[in-house]
Formats: structure tokens, C-alpha cells, sequence
């Protein structure tokens, strides 16, 4: 028998992971605390599917102190010993890998806490104006600014939730990060869906220019061609993409957020124009060579973007992660335009073992 507390967990992460507005692909996660453990969702698992047995138990007092914990300088060292100390702090008999955002999670001491990626917020979080405008909508939030996930974006977090409890003697209930995502914390769920609701009302109140609608599907002889292409990588279903906001969005403009590299990758392949077969095919192999996979996605200028997936589902979450991240950039041109994730945090998200263990999981 499930306890009260990880029955409200789950529910209110199923409500909100089922809603393609807050949560794309396996992005968000969620926790609860309850006495001395702390459940928080496994890394790989679906909000909008997650059981009770998808949360992994956490010893809070452990978990504590590797934010107080010395590590070594070196990147691959740091996280490995990060993560060897994060999967020691799960209660025995405890299974699964802990979001590599548990100890954030922990930060909190509220009951709840939920960690979303919602479109519309991230408008606000993925643009140039994030600061200026984020503190004068929100000026009971903290905000940080784009950081590496996990131990350092807890150290970095820690310092700020430290800070604004220190000048307002209370503990903060909204965290936004830039080119990520939100943090809501309340004692009760109610709370967070008032919290949430404030949020959104707020931003969507704000919003002159919005996306359009993005046409799926409709096959063509571009479809045909990366389809035999892509059945000879491991990614023979294509799917495209059009609509006024895929012609004028800029391919290149670069990732939003982690999870737009985790599901869709850090780059595809680009054209100007709709190039012959035979230059298409040799652009797939010269990317495929250099990166080790086939495209995930394939975008002309100005007319669509194509998304190659080893299954149905797995190009129908690719599109998602697609459309999102145009989205976004229209969103954020309210709010003085958009404003993507830094060369440095796109490379580490490329390589880090966390988030390829994820995108493995998804």
C-alpha cells in the first residue's frame, strides 16, 4: 500500500507530464518529501506515465551533504563522483537512478516541488529581456541565470534560494532558470497548480505575437529519399514539418534548452534550398560520419523541416521537440527576442553521460 503523499505525487505528475504545454518527451521531474525520504522521479521515466515505483527514494540527510562535499576539478571526475554519491544516498532496496535534479529538489523544503519545461515560460526564460522582465512580473522569484545541470546548477541555486531567504526571511515557492525551466514548491498540491496557474496567466496576459499552427505530415519526394536513406541508419521514418512559422524560423539558431539536444539533437542538417538526391545523400553521410549518427533533423530554409525517427514514436517525439522549440522562439519575441543556450553549456550538454543515459532511457 502506497503512502498518501507518493499517491498525490503521482497523480499531479501524471496531470502534468499528460500536458503537451508543460512537459515535451521524458523532460520534467517531480518530487515529495515525507519525513526523511525524499522521493524524486527516476532519470528516464515519463512524467505522464510514471507509477509510484517510478520515483526513487532518497535519503534527505545524504543527499544534503553532497552539496557540502569537496569534488574534484576535473569535469568527467566531478559528475562520475557526483553520481557514484547520488545513487549511495537512495534508501536500501531503493532502485533506479535519481533525476539528476534531486538535489535541487532537495533545496526545497517544502512538501512538493515540480520542475517543468512549459512553452510559454520558456518564452520568458529563453529570451534576451529574462531578467529584467522575469523580476518586474515575478519579484518574489528567483531567477539564475543558464548554468550546467545537476551537482552545479544545484550549487548555483543553493546560493540563491540561500540569498533571498537571508533578505526576506522566508524560503522561495518559484525558481526560474534561464534556457531551462521552472520550479514550483508548496506544501500541497493546490499550491503548485496556484503557483502555475499565476505563472502562465500572467505571461500568456503579455503575449501579442503567437505561434502559428505547424502543419504534420504530408509526404513528398524529399520524405521518400531521406526515408532510404535513413532505413540503411537506423532512422527510416520521416515526417515533415511546414507552416509559416517553420519557413520564417531559423534552423540555426540554436538549442533552447537541454532537453532540445537530449531528443532532437544539438544540430541536423540544413539546406538553403531543397538540394538533389545526390547532394543530400552525400550532406547524410558526411554528417553521419562526423557525428557518429544520421540526422535526426533535416530543415530547408524557408519551406520545412523533417524529422527522422527509428520508429512512429520515436519521430512523433522528435517533431514535438521541433515544434516546441519554434514555438519558443516566437514566444520569446515578446520578450525582446530569443536568446539561446551558450556554445559552452550546448557542448557540455553533447557530451555529458547524464543526459546521453537519458536520451538511452527515452
Amino acid at each position: 500500500m502506497i503512502s498518501e503523499t507518493l499517491a498525490e505525487l503521482t497523480a499531479f505528475s501524471n496531470r502534468y507530464g499528460a500536458d503537451g504545454n508543460c512537459v515535451i518527451a521524458g523532460g520534467g521531474n517531480t518530487s515529495a518529501k515525507e519525513g526523511g525520504v525524499l522521493y524524486v522521479k527516476a532519470s528516464g521515466t515519463a512524467l505522464a506515465s510514471i507509477g509510484p515505483d517510478g520515483f526513487v527514494r532518497m535519503d534527505r540527510e545524504k543527499l544534503g551533504k553532497i552539496l557540502d562535499k569537496e569534488y574534484p576539478d576535473g569535469e568527467k571526475e566531478r559528475e562520475a563522483a557526483v553520481l557514484a554519491d547520488m545513487l549511495d544516498a537512495r534508501v536500501p532496496g531503493s532502485v533506479g537512478r535519481p533525476s539528476v535534479e534531486a538535489m535541487l529538489h532537495g533545496l526545497f523544503p517544502q512538501k512538493y516541488v515540480l520542475h517543468i519545461h512549459p512553452t510559454l515560460v520558456n518564452g520568458l526564460t529563453c529570451s534576451e529581456d529574462y531578467f529584467r522582465v522575469g523580476r518586474m512580473l515575478f519579484p518574489d522569484a528567483v531567477f539564475t541565470d543558464e548554468s550546467k545541470p545537476g551537482y552545479l546548477l544545484a550549487m548555483l541555486c543553493r546560493g540563491a534560494l540561500d540569498g533571498y531567504r537571508a533578505e526576506h526571511g522566508r524560503d522561495a515557492d518559484l525558481l526560474f532558470l534561464r534556457n531551462h525551466g521552472v520550479f514550483f514548491a508548496s506544501d500541497d498540491v493546490s499550491g503548485l497548480d496556484r503557483l502555475f496557474c499565476a505563472v502562465t496567466g500572467t505571461l500568456d496576459g503579455l503575449i501579442r505575437k503567437r505561434p502559428d499552427r505547424i502543419e504534420v505530415g504530408g509526404e513528398d519526394r524529399f520524405c521518400a529519399v531521406l526515408q532510404a536513406l535513413g532505413a540503411a541508419n537506423g532512422r527510416p521514418c520521416v515526417t515533415m514539418l511546414s507552416g509559416d512559422d517553420i519557413a520564417s524560423w531559423d534552423p540555426e539558431c540554436g538549442s533552447p534548452t537541454p532537453d532540445h539536444i537530449v531528443y532532437a539533437g544539438a544540430r541536423g542538417l540544413v539546406f538553403d534550398r531543397e538540394p538533389d538526391p545526390a547532394a543530400l545523400s552525400a550532406a547524410a553521410e558526411g554528417f553521419t560520419s562526423r557525428t557518429g549518427a544520421f540526422p535526426r533533423t533535416v530543415a530547408v530554409k524557408g519551406s520545412a523541416v523533417y524529422v527522422c525517427g527509428k520508429d512512429p514514436a520515436d519521430a512523433a517525439r522528435i517533431a514535438d521537440i521541433v515544434k516546441d522549440q519554434v514555438k519558443i522562439t516566437v514566444y520569446a519575441w515578446n520578450f525582446g527576442g530569443y536568446h539561446p543556450m551558450s556554445p559552452w553549456l550546448r557542448e557540455f550538454i553533447v557530451h555529458w553521460e547524464a543526459e546521453s543515459y537519458r536520451s538511452s532511457k527515452a
